[in-house]
């Protein structure tokens, strides 16, 4: 009889970094505000969501978000809760805290940045510093806040 065979190819290795923070997210489907906690690994991010300490929320920045046991693809994510208009990777932009690649008003300032952007598909306002992420579209009412917790 052959010996037993351990896998661990898909679970996840320690993260190179690990910030707590607090998460608010509301759409048309979903509002919740609590804590949570960014990791970076070697070849991804994640943002994992708790409340009342079960995990509801997860973002494999590399692949799929998971809201509680259902998990869709990152262009799916952001075509069913922030808008049709924007690109797959837009939400992957927002957690790297990078502008989004849409036509828009940049404004910088030591830290950080202000995105305003608006179009007949969306009209949104995206501000990042060092202490935390805002993103809120108007038109279909997604709002997406994260504050790191020291």
């Amino acid at each position: 009889m052959p010996a037993a065979t351990l896998f661990l190819g898909c679970a996840d290795k320690e993260p190179k970094l690990s910030k707590s923070a607090f998460v608010v997210v509301v759409s048309k489907d979903i509002k919740f505000s609590d804590m949570g906690f960014f990791n970076e690994y070697e070849n991804k991010k994640s943002l994992d969501v708790y409340a009342l300490g079960s995990p509801i929320f997860r973002i494999d920045f590399d692949d799929m978000v998971c809201l509680g046991p259902r998990c869709i693809s990152k262009g799916e994510f952001v075509k069913e809760y922030i808008s049709k208009a924007l690109y797959p990777d837009a939400m992957n932009d927002i957690l790297s805290q990078k502008p989004l690649k849409i036509d828009s008003k940049i404004t910088t300032h030591e830290g950080g940045f202000v995105q305003e952007a608006l179009s007949s598909d969306y009209d949104l306002i995206y501000k990042v510093d060092k202490k935390e992420i805002y993103f809120f579209e108007r038109i279909g009412g997604f709002k997406f806040h994260l504050r790191f917790i020291d």
